[in-house]
């Protein structure tokens, strides 16, 4: 969804859309410039293995470190404050909510662990 919303510049004069502001840091990338482009891998690979059930600290720490990467965006941007649109931060609560379904699924499975282990006692 943050693909088609604006994501940098102004609303009433010109602005990226999220798929042209991934683009343009995509190819910054080269000039080390793009760094925040960085976070979608990060993001990608945290959807891929909750989507395979992962309940570990390693996709904890991925997700954590692309909502990092994201963040730095408003410290480390060519851009003011107010012209980073809706779009990013869209972006950033769908990083955010990857953060929240790795924490989720690690206490899932350690609330099953501990059941298992009451269960085994009686």
């Amino acid at each position: 969804m943050s693909f088609l919303l604006p994501t940098v510049g102004s609303y009433e004069q010109n602005h990226f859309i999220g798929i042209q502001a991934f683009g343009i840091a995509f190819l910054a990338l080269a000039e080390m410039e793009g760094f925040v482009w960085l976070a979608n891998p990060f993001y990608w690979s945290v959807v891929a293995l909750l989507l395979r059930g992962s309940e570990s600290v390693q996709t904890l720490m991925l997700s954590t470190i692309a909502v990092l990467i994201a963040l730095s965006f408003l410290v480390h941007s060519p851009v003011t404050i107010s012209e980073i649109l809706v779009g990013y931060y869209v972006w950033l609560v769908s990083l955010s909510l990857a953060l929240l379904a790795s924490a989720g699924a690690i206490w899932h499975a350690k609330s099953q662990n501990d059941g298992n282990q009451r269960c085994q006692r009686h």
